[in-house]
C-alpha cells in the first residue's frame, strides 16, 4: 500500500504551531558554547524590583484536546483558542480540505466569518483578548496587509477591516490588550517602504500615529494584557507616553530584539528571542526583568532546520517558548527553561510537546501534542492526582487493520472498496481497581490526515466500553484519544492510566472470494414461448456481473439475466446459466422446463 505523498505535505502543514517563529536547525557550534554558558551562568541577576509573584508552572499536566490538522495563535483566560484548522470532509489523503479561520470556545468549534471583500483564504487571525476580540490581519503576509477585527455578537462573531494608518499602505498587527487596544506597524507597503509608523487602533480613536502621540517611532513587537508595549528597542505603557523607556543593553554576541518573538507583562517584565552573532546566527530565549538584567533562559539554541516561537510572559515572569522544535516552559522569577514534555502526565504514553504557546491565566499552555504521529493542537492543563471518588482509565487497547479490495490488493485509491478499520477498548475503575458500570466515557478517533471522530458510551458491568470506527485507507497511524470520563462525582484521574494509544493499521491478507449462487428460474405460456430468469441469483461477499445462458446442446441463448425464447417445438427442454461475480468467480446451474404448445 502506497502512502500519498500529501502526508508530507500534512506534516508540513501541521508544523506550524502555535506562535511558532522561523525554521531553524541544529545543533550549536562548539565556539559559542562558552559564550552560552557564560549566559546562563552570570546573567541571572536580578533587581529589587523583581517580581516575585507565586509561579504558575504546574508540577504535571493533562491534554485537552482543542483540534486536529489545527494551528492555534492565542487563548484568552476562559480558555478560548483562536487559530486555523481544515475540516474533516472525510476524504482523507485523497484531498485537502478547506482551511478555516476558527474559534475554539467552550469545546465548540466555530467558525469566523470573512472580512468582506477580502478572500477568506488570505485572512489570520492572531490573538483573542478576555472579552472575545480577536484581531489579525488580511492580505498576503510580506506584501500588503490590512488590520482585521472579529467582534462578538450573539453565538458569533462579526467581521470588520480596519484598514491601514492613514497615508499608508499596508498595516501588521503586534497585539489585542484586554480594553480592546491594537498595536502594530504601518508602512506604505513595498520591499522597501519609503514611510512607515508604530499605530494604535481602538474604538475610541481609530487608527491613530503613535509617533504624533508622543511614543517612539519603533515597531511594536507585543502588548500585555493591560496595554503595555514592548518594540524593538524601548517599552512603555499605553495612554502614557512619558513612560517610554529604552531596552538596556542586549548581551554581547546578540542582537534582534523585539523582531524574533517577545512578550510582556503588565508589570514591564519581558521575554525575548534574541539572535547570536556567530556565523550560524543561532535563536536563544531571554528573560528580561523590569529593572533586572538579562537572563538565558536555554543553551538550546535554533537554527534553521527546527523551530522556534515566543509564547508568553506571565505575572510571576513564567516564560513559554518554542526552541529546537520542543515545548519549553521557565518558571518564574528566575528560572531556566525545562521541557514541557517532561511534565506531561504518564497517562500520555508517547506523547510530546513540540510548541510552546500562550499560558492564560489559569495556567493552561495553548501547545501543539504529538499523539500519535502526528501533531495535535491542545492546551496543556495543570492536573493533580485523585485519592478518592475516582474515575481511573486503567487500560487502552487497541486494533486497526487494513482492510483490502479482493478485486485490487494492495491498492489504496479513492473511490475503493478498502478501508481502515480500528477499534478502541477501554478498561475504567475505581482509584482502587474496581471495575465501574455505567461510567460516561468520552474520546476520539484520529488519524495522520483530518479525521476527528468523536465517540462516548457506557462502561458494562466488567468497567468495559469499546467503540470501533471504519474510515479511509492511506492515512498513516490511528490515534485514539480518551477525553473524559464521568461517573456522578466522581472525577476522572488524568495522572495516571492510559489516555493515549495508537496504532498503524496492519495489512491483512485479502478476504477469500465466495462464489455467486446460480439461481435460473424458466417460466411458459402457450405458444412456445418461455422466459428464463437469472435475478434471482446472488453473490454473499459481492455482485453479480455477468450472465451466460446456454441451451441444451451447448449453444448460447443471452447474456441478459432474463430474456424470452420462442422454442420450434413443444416438449421437454433444458438450459444452464452461468454468473460471474466482480471478483472473477463463476457457478453456474442447469433447469429443466417444459414448453407448452
Amino acid at each position: 500500500m502506497k502512502t500519498p505523498t500529501l502526508a508530507v505535505i500534512t506534516l508540513a502543514v501541521l508544523a506550524s504551531a502555535c506562535g511558532g517563529g522561523s525554521d531553524s536547525d541544529s545543533s550549536p557550534s562548539s565556539a559559542e558554547t562558552p559564550r552560552r554558558a557564560q549566559g546562563l551562568a552570570v546573567q541571572t541577576s536580578h533587581s529589587s524590583a523583581l517580581n516575585t509573584s507565586a509561579t504558575q508552572v504546574a508540577p504535571m499536566y493533562a491534554l485537552d484536546f482543542v483540534g486536529t490538522a489545527a494551528g492555534g495563535s492565542s487563548l484568552n483566560d476562559a480558555g478560548d483558542v483562536v487559530g486555523r484548522s481544515y475540516t474533516d470532509t472525510g476524504c482523507g489523503p485523497f484531498c485537502l480540505p478547506p482551511q478555516e479561520n476558527v474559534v475554539w470556545r467552550g469545546g465548540q468549534r466555530s467558525v469566523l466569518p470573512p472580512v468582506p471583500g477580502i478572500d477568506p483564504a488570505y485572512q489570520y487571525p492572531l490573538f483573542i483578548n478576555n472579552h472575545g476580540l480577536i484581531a489579525g490581519t488580511t492580505g498576503i503576509p510580506g506584501t500588503t496587509t490590512r488590520v482585521a477585527l472579529w467582534t462578538p455578537s450573539g453565538a458569533g462573531h462579526t467581521a470588520q477591516d480596519l484598514g491601514v494608518l492613514p497615508g499608508m499602505g499596508s498595516a501588521d498587527v503586534a497585539g489585542l490588550d484586554n480594553l480592546g487596544r491594537i498595536v502594530g506597524w504601518s508602512s506604505t507597503g513595498g520591499a522597501i517602504p519609503t514611510a512607515a509608523a508604530p499605530y494604535l487602533w481602538s474604538l475610541a480613536t481609530g487608527m491613530v500615529d503613535l509617533r504624533a502621540q508622543g511614543y517612539p517611532n519603533e515597531r511594536p513587537a507585543a502588548i500585555s494584557p493591560g496595554g503595555k508595549v514592548v518594540t524593538w528597542g524601548s517599552w512603555y505603557q499605553l495612554g502614557d507616553p512619558a513612560s517610554a523607556a529604552p531596552l538596556p543593553t542586549l548581551p554581547r554576541g546578540f542582537v534582534g530584539a523585539g523582531s524574533n518573538g517577545s512578550a510582556i507583562n503588565d508589570a514591564g517584565d519581558q521575554a525575548h528571542l534574541l539572535v547570536s552573532t556567530s556565523t550560524q546566527n543561532l535563536v536563544y530565549p531571554f528573560r528580561l526583568s523590569r529593572g533586572g538584567a538579562w537572563q538565558q533562559l536555554s543553551s538550546a539554541g535554533t537554527g534553521h532546520l527546527s523551530s522556534y516561537g515566543m509564547g508568553s510572559i506571565n505575572a510571576a515572569q513564567d516564560v513559554s517558548f518554542t526552541a529546537q522544535s520542543t515545548a519549553f516552559i521557565a518558571a518564574g522569577p528566575a528560572g531556566l527553561g525545562e521541557s514541557l514534555s517532561a511534565r506531561l502526565s504518564p497517562a500520555y504514553a508517547g506523547a510530546a510537546v513540540t510548541s510552546g504557546g500562550p499560558m492564560n491565566a489559569s495556567g493552561q499552555i495553548l501547545t501543539q501534542a504529538m499523539i500519535g504521529r502526528s501533531p495535535r493542537l491542545v492546551k496543556m492543563t495543570p492536573v493533580s492526582a485523585c485519592s478518592s471518588n475516582c474515575v481511573v482509565s486503567s487500560a487502552l487497547a487497541m486494533t486497526a487493520q487494513f482492510v483490502q479490495d479482493p478485486a485490487f490488493p494492495g491498492s489504496c485509491f479513492q473511490g475503493g472498496k478498502m478501508y481502515n478499520l480500528s477499534s478502541a477498548t477501554v478498561t475504567v475503575t475505581s482509584e482502587s481497581g474496581v471495575p465501574l458500570a455505567n461510567v460516561q466515557v468520552s474520546g476520539r478517533f484520529l488519524d495522520d490526515y483530518w479525521t476527528n471522530r468523536p465517540v462516548s458510551g457506557l462502561s458494562n458491568a466488567a468497567g468495559v466500553v469499546s467503540w470501533s470506527y471504519k474510515g479511509p485507507c492511506g492515512v498513516g497511524a490511528i490515534a485514539f484519544l480518551v477525553d473524559s470520563a464521568t461517573l456522578g462525582p466522581r472525577s476522572l484521574d488524568r495522572t495516571r492510566g492510559r489516555l493515549t494509544h495508537h496504532l498503524v493499521p496492519v495489512v491483512t491478507p485479502p478476504p477469500v472470494n465466495q462464489p455467486p449462487v446460480a439461481a435460473p428460474v424458466v417460466s411458459c405460456v402457450a405458444g412456445r414461448t418461455c422466459t428464463l430468469d437469472g435475478r434471482g441469483s446472488t453473490d454473499p461477499d459481492g455482485s453479480i456481473v455477468a450472465y451466460q445462458w446456454t441451451a441444451a446442446n451447448g449453444s448460447p441463448l443471452s447474456t441478459q439475466a432474463v430474456f424470452s425464447r420462442t422454442y420450434p417445438a413443444a416438449g421437454r427442454n433444458s438450459a444452464t446459466l452461468e454468473v460471474t461475480d466482480n471478483a472473477g468467480a463463476r457457478s453456474s446451474k442447469r433447469v429443466t422446463f417444459k414448453v407448452l404448445r
